[in-house]
């Protein structure tokens, strides 16, 4: 389970990592928004993330 948390943090900070090096960075809205449904997850009081989860971070991987 702390892997699974970690890997999650990894990947929110590679996103945000990403974001940063293209010239319009993504509002903190847009990455509330498309995340928000990871806090769960990423908690810990959810054993896999949902479906709207991973549809949000390949949206905001795009952005």
């Amino acid at each position: 389970m702390k892997n699974t948390f970690f890997y999650v943090i990894f990947l929110l900070s590679f996103i945000f990592f990403l974001a940063n090096m293209n010239e319009a960075a993504v509002p903190c809205s847009t990455v509330d928004e498309k995340a928000a449904a990871c806090v769960g997850f990423a908690t810990g009081k959810s054993p896999k993330p949902t479906p709207a989860c991973c549809t949000g971070l390949q949206e905001l991987a795009k952005t």
